[in-house]
């Protein structure tokens, strides 16, 4: 993992997940990305923007989808099948989350 911060604040960017390690953190309107690495964030603040999964981690859903685990949604309206592929959720309200994906 890299190297460990405290108490750093985050607006409006693109934030990596894999690797990260930090505590006491804030997040505003931040898209975190994740492969499927190790990354701890402890006592943070998350509000609004989202995540997006690549690699292992994208690997990972698609496979849990595939055995029903993770319910697979409806199928999108394709009348314009070149149209991106987009998938959303909103965070309601800031959340104070501990994520822990590796002990180190």
């Amino acid at each position: 993992m890299g190297a460990h911060v405290s108490s750093f604040s985050v607006r409006g960017f693109v934030q990596p997940l894999d690797g990260l390690d930090c505590e006491n953190c804030e997040f505003q309107n931040v898209v975190f990305t994740y492969g499927g690495g190790l990354f701890e964030c402890r006592n943070c603040t998350v509000s609004s923007g989202g995540l997006v999964l690549k690699g292992a981690a994208l690997n990972t859903y698609r496979t849990l989808q595939f055995f029903g685990v993770i319910p697979t949604p409806p199928p999108a309206d394709n009348s314009n099948p070149n149209a991106p592929k987009i998938k959303t959720a909103k965070l309601e309200a800031p959340q104070k989350v501990t994520w822990v994906v590796a002990q180190k």
